[in-house]
């Protein structure tokens, strides 16, 4: 069995963007593929972050 740990989202509507979901509707096949090769760019060059960073940025960010 695979270990796991419980990620608990915290939310707060004063501070976070709304919450529609994104949605790949309105962009064409390639504009998607554009976005996706930047995500897997980012991960082979190592712009990674930990759950630390994460937590740091957002609390910065949102004061969450």
């Amino acid at each position: 069995m695979a270990k796991t740990s419980i990620i608990h989202a915290r939310t707060d509507s004063n501070h976070l963007p709304s919450p529609q979901p994104t949605t790949t509707y309105g962009i064409s096949g390639e504009q998607l593929d554009a976005q996706l090769q930047k995500g897997m760019e980012s991960l082979r060059s190592g712009r990674t972050y930990s759950v630390k960073e994460v937590d740091e940025e957002l609390s910065k960010e949102f004061g969450i």
